[in-house]
């Protein structure tokens, strides 16, 4: 029993041994495996760490970019809303464009019905006018025949009265001329009594007033010098009134002949 215990203690022994040199080399084993495991590990982390500065250097990058993407992207809504602005106005003047067009057109269509109205009364004032101007042509006609007509009675009334201013004046002419010689006449028959009262007078004087007789002959001077004034006033009247006749004789031949030519 004994023997047989220590031979499976022994055994049990050289188990344990064996068992304990396989662990340790499966330990060493998974050991090495392990120490190159985490030498991939840290291979593995270096190429993280790499590749998350990497990341974080294009995360900056991206951020940057965002940002000026952002910017960008504010100019261009911007600039959107500008064009959109514009293209509002430019469509605002197109709708006002469409409505004055629209509009000219209306007043085109007016102003051509007014010109046609303006052409209708035009010629309907043109048919009247030249109705007007028959009318009043027959009635100039008219008027000039009554005025020819009263022209002429009135040359002849003027003829007549010329006429008759002529022989009148051809008559004052006649009295003027024996006018002049009965006054003429009268002064040398006055002269002639002067001279023969004047002798008389200075042949008595001289015998009794030799002093009177220049009186006498101022006095007697004075007569005739008064009887010559008034000679010559009615020679002048009697001139004047030939001069009036003849006067109104040529101005009444002159607007005869005025007439006539008219």
């Amino acid at each position: 029993m004994c023997v047989s215990k220590v031979t499976v203690s022994q055994c049990k022994g050289k188990e344990m041994k064996k068992n304990s040199c396989v662990n340790l080399d499966h330990l060493l084993e998974n050991y090495s495996q392990i120490e190159k495991k985490f030498a991939e590990i840290n291979g593995k982390n270096i190429l993280l760490e790499v590749q998350i500065e990497k990341s974080n250097r294009m995360w900056k990058l991206s951020c940057a970019k965002e940002a000026a993407y952002k910017e960008d992207c504010e100019a261009l809504q911007n600039v959107i809303k500008g064009l959109q602005e514009t293209v509002e106005k430019q469509c605002n003047i197109r709708d006002e464009n469409f409505s004055l067009k629209k509009s000219m057109k209306i007043l085109e269509e007016k102003l051509q019905a007014a010109d046609e109205d303006h052409k209708n009364k035009v010629d309907v004032l043109k048919t009247e006018f030249e109705s007007k101007e028959e009318g009043c042509k027959a009635q100039i006609q008219k008027i000039h025949s009554e005025v020819s007509a009263k022209l002429k009675l009135k040359e002849d009334e003027n003829m007549n009265l010329l006429r008759k201013k002529d022989t009148e004046i051809a008559e004052l002419k006649q009295q003027l001329q024996n006018k002049e010689k009965e006054m003429q006449k009268e002064l040398i028959k006055q002269q002639i009594e002067f001279a023969a009262k004047l002798a008389k007078i200075e042949d008595k004087n001289s015998r009794f007033h030799p002093d009177t007789s220049t009186l006498s002959k101022n006095i007697y001077r004075t007569k005739l010098q008064h009887l010559q004034e008034e000679k010559n006033k009615v020679i002048e009247s009697l001139r004047s009134k030939i001069k009036d006749l003849e006067q109104q004789t040529s101005s009444g031949s002159d607007s005869r002949l005025k007439r006539r030519r008219v």
